[in-house]
């Protein structure tokens, strides 16, 4: 009949590690290997952000007289060969406090002297002298042919000084990018600074990503002849280290050892892991894992993989025991120089889908036709011992 605060719940949503794998390299050895998360904590994919700033804002540049003006950040081909084909998803930068009534619209530009305007998006609702993540309503893939340039167009009122930059010292030409109508360095003003602004490069995008289209940047400057002034009066701001540490901090390994239940088993910064124990697996027990993906507020956990066990250093037994035909399509026969008490049959992942008991038997066959595609492992008990074989059931 009515809602309540306590009937919404927001929460940060984490992406999970992807295609994880098991594989028995020798009886005391399984090593796992998966990929870094689909969707990482910068909110696109696994990635990272781009600056030239040190994170602390400083002051904030304004014209004199008010008027229209750019600033970018710039990135040569060569600075963004290892981001080709990745997507930059978020914006941050820093609106200066005193920049009340200013209008900001972000842009990305690519080529040179950001001759091609990728991304148009007006801002509101900025909280001024503090950094402002923005999503962008549509990811922008990178092209690391052509350069890359990212910041922010200001409508700007007289006494207001918008663009916050750190300290410097500037990254002339390449963190200290202006337009009032032509691009140029803010050196050329006697400023030696960064603005404080930065870009977030993923792999994958949460979002719908449209094609690469190129428009004209009709920015109207109307004071091009303004002189770019600073406020000189501010308080240092630094960027929010809590939310910059929401990217992905590595990885909690699990383990469920022969259905005894998942512990936890190690961490690690890698995609790899090497699941070493002192005593041998047993043969024919089920090692199944999951890995989660960790970061500063929230986790995501894998799907789950197993892996059986086989008789791989037990050469008598191998050499007593066949298992065929393999691949097989309708019928797998299984013969055993000594009697067969058990037939179990499971997947790639630990279900078993066949298991009977054998009374005194040297041969049993299993049907198989019923089989989804895929392989499987046919564990066979005997009188003498147990043996795992893999198989493979075609269409």
């Amino acid at each position: 009949m009515s809602w309540f605060v306590d009937n919404i719940h927001i929460y940060r949503e984490c992406s999970a590690p992807v295609n994880l794998t098991a594989e028995g390299i020798d009886p005391v050895e399984i090593d796992l290997n998966w990929n870094a998360p689909a969707g990482g904590g910068g909110g696109g994919g696994t990635g990272e952000w781009l600056f030239w700033d040190d994170g602390v804002n400083i002051d904030g540049i304004g014209l004199t007289g008010g008027g229209t003006f750019s600033v970018a950040s710039h990135w040569d081909p060569d600075m963004i060969a290892d981001y080709d084909g990745m997507y930059l998803t978020k914006i941050s930068f820093v609106p200066y406090v005193n920049a009340i009534t200013t209008g900001f619209t972000l842009h990305v530009w690519s080529g040179a002297n950001a001759s091609n305007l990728l991304h148009t998006q007006a801002l509101s609702g900025l909280v001024i002298g503090d950094w402002n993540e923005i999503t962008l309503s549509s990811p922008v893939m990178i092209d690391a042919s052509q350069e890359l340039w990212f910041g922010y167009t200001c409508v700007q009122p007289d006494g207001e000084n918008p663009a916050g930059f750190d300290a410097g010292p500037g990254v002339v030409g390449y963190g200290d990018m202006i337009s009032l109508g032509s691009w140029e360095s803010i050196s050329n003003y006697g400023f030696s600074l960064n603005w404080n602004l930065r870009a977030y490069v993923t792999d994958v995008t949460d979002g719908t990503v449209v094609p690469l289209t190129y428009s004209e940047d009709n920015t109207v400057y109307t004071n091009p002849n303004a002189t770019p002034v600073n406020n000189g009066a501010g308080t240092p701001v630094a960027i929010d280290e809590a939310a910059a540490s929401r990217e992905l901090t590595g990885y909690n390994v699990y383990w469920n050892n022969d259905g005894a239940g998942y512990q936890y088993l190690d961490f690690t910064t890698d995609t790899f892991y090497p699941h070493v124990v002192t005593a041998p697996f047993a043969i024919g027990s089920v090692q199944c894992y999951y890995v989660e993906a960790v970061y500063t507020d929230c986790e995501a956990a894998s799907e789950e993989v197993c892996w059986i066990v086989t008789s791989v250093d037990e050469p008598q037994l191998d050499n007593a025991i066949s298992v065929y035909p393999n691949p097989a399509r309708d019928i797998v026969n299984v013969t055993s120089s000594s009697d067969i008490k058990r037939v179990t049959v499971m997947n790639y992942v630990g279900q078993v889908v066949f298991d009977q008991k054998v009374v005194e038997d040297n041969d049993f066959q299993i049907a198989v036709a019923g089989f989804e595609a895929g392989v499987y492992m046919v564990k066979v008990e005997t009188t003498v011992g147990i043996y795992v074989k893999k198989i493979t059931v075609l269409d």
